[in-house]
């Protein structure tokens, strides 16, 4: 999903208000409000294959992930005049031209609970008790919007997602090839020497690599004497046809079996139709299934783009299931030339994520970069099956991932029970450093070289070793043996910033760190084994923090996880409520230096259920509130800046009542 700088467009033939300016024209925008939600249906589902059927009967063929059109009114009149009443647009300036896309099309959220005490309007809600989680399907996309608004705000942007619809790989070549090779990285890695050893070995085990992506085409001469496993899946169709309509999933596990022996089989888990299309929930599912489908690596040559600064989180129960299961995810980093860091799951630090090379041996132009980077491989000029029964080369991150899957493989094959952080730790020990010395943000530790893997084997433990610098760097040795945390959620809250995090196995603590605007990390906080969250209360209102944790080992840290940044923005006062007649109220409360504007929340539920909302600038210190209905009312406000990734709000003000009588 493209940067949401862009604003919402709304198209209703019955009441229309126009709210917003884009190239100093108007577009309509509807009125909204969240409907009952006491006809709901909800169905119980036991397990990832019904959520697989759920969304499958909800797609439609119209589904998209953005347009482009003419930055014109003309071209956006017709644009609108072409779709359904009731949908809602996010619309960003690309230059000449305006990128259209629509957030809410599915009409579906996710959300990480399996308590809701409302749903918001869904017509239908879908609870997994299993992986404690609940499916909510609307009928309009506002509907679907407003829910999100107001779920986000009681549970959190990291627990409620929307069901997005994003490209597989939208950056990708289809060139015929005339070469008689196939992947030039098979060689460049070493693993063609390893294929050829393994012939004569008897005692490497059966691995099994879950490739999430467009299906295989089974049939190509590449996979002649390969094992597609029976408990492949189609998760987008919801049955077990896993033709590939398009060619990226075929091209994927055509360079893991290149690389590899014949114990090496593949599980294809399709989740995209013949456009390369999927959805967030359908990703989701699959890395489930391959967790309780007993995959030993997966593959993941997708991900979604967002800069609009909210949290990516969707995948990140299902990855750390994987991770504490000791199944590594290898994901390509993305072809934007940005930082990974927007994008998704690369960003999770419980990945094994990666970098393109050039044929140079260079990153490659399009390859994405940044401190999330773990490793390169080769992924430009891949030669590899594609549908029909032939080959093709392609350029792309997707191409490189498969490259460190299928070295992933090698490990486990040698040693099944190699933790995540083992598998991590002894390609890093095969690499060749291309770059800065260590870790670098282009290629991170570098492209590992296998040739001699058989011949030195995995010493020790699960954990696996090092260079012989880590080896007498303690804290390098906790980070071999420590999992990396996730950071959840970073929000400000009543007495400061909370900052929440999904914790490792086998610590003896965390480790906080903050850093003040653009400084260094400081440690502010040594917690115990059992800490999930921690507020910092000395944060001082209107400046910008980042914070990261790290897992601790009796003295010792581990990697740091991902980071998150905020501002610290303290909760409003609200200093009187009005009556101004018999059906209208005014609200004020005390203005706050610096902040970008308001947000005033009324309900008659305490809880604040079905609630409305209207946002104001930061100059404002009062709003007026007409035609309101006799009853009580439960009235707050919380405030909001820009910050470098997005909105920030505050903590929602103390409550206040009134009565209309």
């Amino acid at each position: 999903m493209k940067n949401r700088k862009g604003f919402d467009v709304m198209k209703n033939r019955k009441k229309v208000t126009a709210y917003f300016v884009i190239l100093s024209m108007l577009l309509p925008v509807a009125k909204v409000e969240v409907r009952a939600s006491e006809d709901a249906r909800i169905v119980q589902v036991n397990d990832c294959l019904e959520i697989s059927d759920i969304v499958n009967d909800n797609w439609e063929e119209d589904f998209f992930v953005q347009k482009t059109l003419d930055n014109s009114s003309e071209s956006v009149g017709e644009f609108l005049d072409g779709q359904d009443d009731d949908a809602i647009f996010e619309i960003e300036e690309k230059g000449d031209e305006l990128e259209v896309t629509a957030p809410y099309q599915t009409k579906r959220l996710i959300v990480e609970s399996g308590d809701l005490q409302e749903f918001y309007g869904a017509e239908t809600v879908y609870y997994n008790e299993k992986m404690n989680e609940t499916y909510l399907q609307f009928a309009t996309e506002e509907d679907t919007k407003n829910a999100y608004e107001h779920l986000t705000a009681q549970y959190g942007e990291g627990f409620c997602f929307v069901d997005e619809v994003f490209c597989i790989d939208k950056a990708i070549c289809d060139i015929d090839s005339e070469d008689s090779y196939y992947s030039w990285g098979v060689g460049y890695m070493g693993m063609d020497v390893l294929k050829n050893q393994a012939k004569d070995r008897t005692d490497l085990s059966a691995v099994k690599v879950a490739v999430i992506d467009t299906g295989i085409d089974e049939f190509n001469f590449m996979f002649k004497d390969r094992v597609i496993t029976s408990d492949s899946y189609n998760i987008a169709a919801g049955n077990g046809n896993v033709k590939d309509e398009h060619g990226h999933g075929t091209h994927v596990s055509g360079t893991i079996v290149d690389a590899t022996p014949g114990n090496v089989q593949i599980m294809s888990l399709k989740v995209g139709n013949s456009l390369g299309l999927s959805t967030t929930s359908f990703l989701r599912t699959a890395i489930q299934y391959a967790v309780e489908n007993n995959a030993n690596v997966v593959n993941i040559s997708m991900g979604m783009f967002d800069t609009s600064g909210r949290p990516m989180t969707a995948y990140d129960t299902a990855i750390q299931a994987a991770y504490n299961k000791g199944i590594p995810i290898c994901v390509a980093a993305g072809n934007d030339s940005v930082d990974a860091k927007y994008t998704y799951p690369a960003c999770n630090p419980q990945t094994l994520t990666v970098s393109a090379l050039g044929k140079s041996g260079k990153l490659a132009t399009y390859s994405n970069r940044g401190n999330v980077i773990d490793f390169t491989a080769p992924g430009s000029g891949i030669v590899s099956a594609c549908n029909g029964g032939t080959t093709v080369d392609m350029d792309g991150t997707s191409m490189a991932a498969p490259h460190i899957t299928a070295a992933a493989a090698y490990m486990k094959m040698l040693k099944p029970d190699l933790t995540v952080e083992g598998v991590y730790n002894e390609l890093k020990k095969y690499c060749l450093d291309l770059g800065d010395t260590g870790k670098d943000t282009l290629y991170g530790w570098g492209c590992p070289n296998l040739k001699s893997l058989f011949q030195n084997g995995i010493v020790g433990g699960v954990t696996g070793s090092g260079t012989d610098q880590d080896e007498n760097n303690a804290a390098n040795t906790a980070s071999r043996q420590l999992g990396r945390p996730v950071l959840q959620t970073v929000s400000n809250v009543k007495s400061g910033i909370k900052i929440q995090w999904s914790g490792v196995k086998d610590c003896t603590g965390y480790s906080l760190y903050r850093r003040n605007g653009n400084g260094k990390y400081a440690r502010i906080a040594a917690l115990n084994r059992s800490a999930a969250s921690y507020t910092d209360k000395k944060a001082a209102d209107g400046k910008k923090y980042t914070y990261a944790v790290k897992a601790c080992l009796n003295k010792d840290e581990g990697a740091f996880s991902n980071e998150k940044q905020t501002i610290r923005i303290s909760q409003p006062k609200i200093t009187k409520i009005v009556k101004k007649s018999k059906k209208s109220i005014t609200v004020k409360w005390l203005k706050k230096k610096g902040v970008s504007g308001y947000q005033v929340q009324y309900s008659k539920k305490k809880n604040f259920s079905k609630a409305k909302s209207k946002k104001f600038s930061g100059k404002k210190i009062s709003a007026g509130f007409k035609k309101l209905s006799k009853g009580k009312y439960h009235i707050r406000v919380r405030a909001w800046s820009k910050g470098g990734s997005g909105k920030v709000y505050s903590a929602w003000s103390s409550t206040k009542h009134v009565r209309i009588i």
